[in-house]
């Protein structure tokens, strides 16, 4: 409903009730290909609701890839066995903290898949 005040100037409950279905749906999708809405962020699994503008992707985009150019440069001309460098993740972004629950969802499944597969057999 906020999104809809927000960008379309129209209450969604007057939308619903006044529009064709599928002209409605149209404007729904559109909040969340937009990316900057309380829509996008949630289906982002970004728990505040805020979604990035294409703006903010192409800066984080823009950070890798000048992160990339520093491992780069910093590695260029390391001899073998030397510790190199490592490229730094940005881990603060809309949908981060649901991708990394997924994560820790799917490596405990499995482990408890391969704990089922085991039988409860003690090595040794």
């Amino acid at each position: 409903m906020p999104d809809f005040q927000a960008v379309y100037h129209l209450r969604l409950t007057d939308v619903l009730e006044q529009w064709n279905p599928q002209e409605a749906l149209l404007l729904i999708v559109g909040l969340q290909e937009r990316g900057d809405t309380l829509l996008a962020g949630r289906l982002a699994g970004d728990e505040s609701g805020m979604g990035w503008s294409i703006r903010d992707w192409l800066a984080l985009d823009s950070r890798n890839e000048l992160e990339a150019l520093r491992v780069m440069q910093v590695n260029k001309g390391r001899k073998r066995g030397s510790k190199k460098s490592e490229f730094r993740t940005w881990d603060h972004y809309p949908g981060r903290e649901a991708e990394r629950r997924r994560e820790t969802t799917s490596k405990l499944d499995r482990l408890r898949s391969l704990a089922a597969k085991g039988g409860g057999e003690v090595a040794g």
